[in-house]
């Protein structure tokens, strides 16, 4: 990822929570949004509701993401006390306690918590937002992270309870689903950087926090830029849904249905986006 740095200013740390929060809520409000939970269509056990409340009901958790960010910035705390594990638990615990539906925020939690913490860590400094070490910053925090880390993931994962997660998902792990997987974590010495790196092939959201975001803050942030010039944001960010659909094989879609599925889906959205750009509207999206 090249050096990159947007002159963006950020007055208060509370701007971080800001934007994290209304992130989460407008990622569910882009519609419609092919696979997913949107304004107009709803899951048989979640609803869209579901997901605006999970987006406020986190802000104390990102809140409490960003003062340590802070800390680890002003090396106050260090990498390995940062809590990305229990952060991430956290996140997940408010948004289950707040609705009954299915899982809202396992993904957005393990993405947007790592995110909260490099980029307040990396403002300290400089009030510009540096991708480069707000990439670094990712990856030291997952590579100094500790077996506690690990254990608040995988009850992250047990209290989320994704529909697509199979007993074996983690291979040559314990068994997230194992009544000892406490045990084992600290037996074997695992930390959350032994997850990431076994899981990394087939999940792309735990590959980006394992690779310090090197996609998500290079060259999809580069594409949704491009499509905001020429659309308004609902279209651009259905416009790099798509984009990133098609250039990766979907790991939810994956595991659900199996490869030769998900690798249809992925040729259909590199088609539909083609015809979206040349018919200029989004019809083409309803067919997904």
């Amino acid at each position: 990822m090249s050096s990159t740095v947007y002159n963006v200013h950020i007055r208060e740390l509370e701007d971080i929570v800001i934007a994290a929060s209304a992130a989460l809520a407008l990622e569910v409000t882009i519609s419609p949004k092919p696979g997913n939970v949107h304004r107009y269509r709803d899951s048989y056990d979640t609803r869209f509701e579901h997901y605006i409340i999970s987006s406020s009901a986190v802000i104390p958790v990102i809140t409490e993401s960003v003062k340590r960010g802070y800390l680890l910035g002003l090396n106050v705390i260090s990498y390995c006390s940062v809590n990305i594990g229990r952060l991430i638990y956290e996140g997940v615990r408010r948004a289950r306690e707040w609705h009954r539906g299915g899982n809202t925020n396992l993904g957005t939690m393990t993405l947007i918590i790592p995110l909260a913490i490099a980029t307040s860590s990396v403002i300290v400094d400089c009030k510009l937002l540096n991708l480069n070490r707000i990439s670094g910053v990712l990856r030291r925090i997952v590579e100094e992270s500790t077996e506690d880390d690990a254990i608040y993931f995988y009850k992250a994962i047990r209290l989320a309870n994704p529909s697509y997660l199979s007993r074996l998902d983690y291979w040559g792990l314990p068994d997230v689903f194992d009544p000892l997987f406490k045990t084992k974590i600290r037996g074997r010495g695992i930390t959350l950087l032994d997850i990431l790196k076994s899981s990394s092939l087939w999940d792309i959201v735990l590959r980006e926090l394992h690779l310090g975001y090197t996609n998500i803050l290079g060259p999809y942030l580069q594409v949704y830029i491009e499509f905001n010039r020429a659309y308004d944001w609902n279209t651009a960010s259905i416009l790099t849904y798509l984009y990133i659909l098609s250039n990766e094989v979907d790991s939810i879609i994956r595991r659900k249905y199996g490869l030769t599925l998900a690798l249809k889906v992925k040729n259909y959205a590199k088609n539909v986006l083609k015809r979206v750009l040349k018919e200029g509207n989004l019809n083409p999206v309803f067919e997904l």
